[in-house]
């Protein structure tokens, strides 16, 4: 990805599981929140952050739904899930997209 801030994923699929590890505040989710339909998964161990950035999407009015979790990644938060995409924000690249 040349430009780390835009992520993309493929347009044309809907109900992707997309995770951000080290999400913060998330540029990331923000932009994924308004896109189409999307399972949008954030994960980060300070609680600030998190509450954060559930101020700033509750800004946003869209279908997307957001699971948070302050629990270091790997956790049973999300346990069973498989990810289409995984975001790893701490370094801000995108490890997996399928």
């Amino acid at each position: 990805i040349k430009n780390p801030n835009k992520a993309k994923v493929n347009e044309t699929k809907t109900n992707r599981n997309i995770i951000d590890i080290g999400s913060g505040q998330s540029s990331y989710i923000l932009d994924f929140h308004n896109k189409k339909k999307h399972n949008l998964f954030a994960c980060d161990n300070d609680e600030y952050q998190i509450n954060a950035l559930k101020r700033r999407i509750k800004e946003i009015n869209s279908d997307n739904k957001i699971e948070y979790s302050t629990n270091s990644f790997p956790n049973d938060d999300f346990k069973g899930i498989i990810f289409d995409t995984v975001i790893d924000s701490i370094k801000t690249t995108v490890l997996f997209k399928k």
